[in-house]
């Protein structure tokens, strides 16, 4: 037990477990600092593709069906599984004459 209580009061080392806790929050700031940088690229990749699909579709509203043409150009700008990617859901909404299209994307990027 005496030798508990001197191990208690000593200072020695204290600097390194200040280290070793800042060390670990180091570690943990860089992997979500990572993680992050990889959605913002998968978001950009997404919009980019999702902007093409609409501006395909739309050129040929009125001589195709839409759902199809849209996964068709979607998925040719932004390969499936993408950077670990799972796209949940891919959807096109025309307006009763075809003349306002709405397209929407939801997916999930796993984290490192």
């Amino acid at each position: 037990m005496k030798h508990f209580y001197r191990w208690c009061r000593s200072q020695d080392g204290a600097v390194s477990i200040i280290g070793a806790f800042s060390l670990v929050l180091l570690i943990a700031s860089a992997g979500a600092a990572i993680d992050m940088a990889r959605a913002q690229i998968v978001e950009m990749r997404m919009q980019n593709a999702l902007d093409a699909a609409g501006l395909a579709v739309g050129s040929e509203a009125s001589t195709v069906n839409l759902s199809s043409e849209e996964n068709k150009y979607f998925y040719a700008n932004f390969p499936s599984g993408y950077m670990g990617t799972t796209i949940t859901s891919l959807t096109i909404t025309p307006n009763s004459s075809n003349s306002v299209i709405s397209l929407s994307v939801a997916g999930t990027v796993n984290t490192v």
